[in-house]
């Protein structure tokens, strides 16, 4: 459990570097992202949780871009239908501009990132802790490598 705090604390520290240097606007709609050919980002430690691997029943049918609001931003569909989430996974809420402002930054992850959904969302859903914290230390790793390649120096959302 601790673990999972600390994991979950450092996640909302790197949405807040994500944000600061996504320099978040509403230009998304008009320009969204494209990956740079050739670069993919890098997933490391965990294989995909199996299927006869326990699923938390709270988290098993969400989908994977409310799993994502969550974990970044402590709102969302399962904030609000499990509250007691935020408490387990030590997430500090984001204030909703914040939270409006990552949603885009969350959908453009998960389309560039296949590693979420094939490994790092299925171990974050397990009902393991131990499976559960390298998942999310996982999405942590490809969260950065994103950011560092899709907003250095700065980006707009």
């Amino acid at each position: 459990m601790l673990t999972r705090k600390k994991t979950t604390f450092l996640t909302s520290t790197f949405v807040a570097v994500a944000l600061s240097l996504m320099g978040a606007s509403t230009a998304y709609g008009a320009t969204g992202y494209a990956a740079p050919d050739g670069a993919p980002l890098v997933s490391i430690g965990l294989q995909a949780a199996g299927d006869d691997a326990g699923l938390d029943p709270r988290l098993a049918s969400s989908t994977d871009l409310e799993l994502l609001l969550l974990l970044m931003t402590g709102r969302g569909v399962l904030a609000e239908a499990h509250p007691e989430l935020i408490a387990e996974f030590g997430i500090t809420v984001a204030p909703q501009a914040q939270a409006d402002g990552m949603a885009p930054i969350a959908e453009q992850f998960l389309a560039v990132s296949p590693a979420f959904a094939t490994t790092w969302a299925p171990a974050i859903r397990s009902a393991d802790p131990a499976v559960v914290d390298e998942g999310i230390s996982g999405y942590m790793t490809d969260f950065m490598a994103y950011v560092m390649s899709h907003c250095r120096p700065s980006c707009t959302v």
